[in-house]
């Protein structure tokens, strides 16, 4: 018998010589009853259903950013783009310094939520190295 625990949710895998079984452990199912809510016989379809359990990638839900660097030729000009584009609706200015940038990546300004994973792209980013000589 195996126990996981998977996105808040306890799971009981048992393994017996001719059955694979799952079952998931709710308030409503304890105590545990040892017969599982699905058996399989065979592995490729326990594995296929099991997978169904699993935590999906992430990564195709991530809400796209784009920074946009023909927006910007300075460095207060990039804060201000930074601010167009991870900030909605704020009835106060952010800083224009690094740690207010990092504080506008992690999230929570009217884009996206705190600690929401994002994907940022940056247009034209060879042009704000040559802007921004770096």
């Amino acid at each position: 018998m195996i126990d996981i625990w998977i996105n808040g949710n306890f799971y009981v895998i048992q393994i017996d010589d001719n059955l694979i079984g799952q079952s998931l452990v709710t308030e409503d199912t304890t105590p545990f009853d040892i017969i599982p809510d699905i058996s399989f016989s065979d592995e490729i379809l326990f594995k296929s259903e099991f997978v169904k359990i699993l935590p999906q990638e992430q990564s195709t839900t991530k809400k796209t950013l784009v920074i946009d660097g023909n927006n910007f030729t300075t460095l207060e000009e990039f804060y201000t783009e930074v601010d167009k584009v991870l900030t909605k609706n704020l009835n106060w200015n952010t800083g224009h310094n690094l740690d207010a940038f990092n504080d506008l990546l992690r999230g929570g300004f009217g884009v996206h939520e705190y600690n929401e994973p994002v994907k940022l792209i940056w247009e034209n980013s060879n042009k704000s190295k040559v802007d921004l000589n770096q």
